[in-house]
C-alpha cells in the first residue's frame, strides 16, 4: 500500500466545508414577520398653524437679524479682492413658517478686476438655526442654456442638479413657500 492515494486529505476539507455550512445555516436567524402594513410618513405639518401673526412676525424679524449676523462674520462688508479676481457676496433670508425654519442663501459671483467679467458663481443655501448646508452650485452664472458649461458641484438636499437654473428652482422651494422675511 505505499503507493496508494491518501483519500482522508481530500475528505477532511470537504468534511470541514460541510461543517462550517451546517453552523453558518443553523445560525440564521428567521426574519419577523410584520402582519401589520407600515404607516405612511406623515406629511409636514404647517408650524405656522400652530403660530400667531405676531410669533410668526417674530420669527421673520428673528430670521432676518441671524441671517445679517452670519452674513457680516463671514463676509463683512460682501467683496474680497486679491490681484487675480474679485469675489462679491450678498445674501438674502426666508423664514418658511411650514418647516419653522429660517433659510439663509449666499450668492458669490467671482470676475476679473481688469474687465469685470464673470468667472464663477457660488451659491449656498444654509438652515440659520441647525447649521446645516441644504444645497450647493458653484459653476458657470448662465443659467444652464445649452452649449453652457456644466456646473463643477450642483446639488440640492438629496437631489443632483445639471445647471444653476435647475438649483433655483429646488432653491425656491425653501426660499418662497410659507411666509417670506423682507
Amino acid at each position: 500500500m505505499p503507493n496508494r492515494p491518501r483519500f482522508d486529505s481530500f475528505i477532511r476539507p470537504v468534511v470541514l466545508l460541510a461543517v462550517i455550512a451546517v453552523v453558518a445555516l443553523w445560525d440564521r436567524r428567521p426574519v419577523p414577520r410584520v402582519a401589520a402594513t407600515p404607516t405612511p410618513v406623515a406629511q409636514e405639518e404647517a408650524a405656522s398653524l400652530n403660530r400667531s401673526e405676531e410669533e410668526t412676525s417674530q420669527a421673520i424679524a428673528q430670521c432676518a437679524q441671524k441671517s445679517g449676523e452670519e452674513f457680516r462674520r463671514a463676509w463683512n462688508e460682501g467683496a474680497v479682492s486679491t490681484d487675480a479676481w474679485t469675489e462679491i457676496a450678498e445674501y438674502a433670508s426666508h423664514y418658511n413658517a411650514q418647516k419653522d425654519a429660517c433659510f439663509f442663501m449666499i450668492s458669490v459671483v467671482r470676475q476679473l478686476p481688469a474687465d469685470g467679467a464673470v468667472m464663477l458663481m457660488r451659491k449656498m443655501l444654509y438652515d440659520v438655526n441647525e447649521g446645516e448646508l441644504y444645497g450647493e452650485y458653484v459653476g458657470p452664472p448662465a443659467g444652464g442654456a445649452p452649449g453652457s458649461a456644466l456646473p463643477e458641484r450642483c446639488r440640492m438636499t438629496a437631489f443632483y442638479c445639471a445647471s444653476r437654473r435647475e438649483w433655483d428652482r429646488l432653491a425656491a422651494t425653501f426660499m418662497e413657500s410659507g411666509t417670506g422675511a423682507p
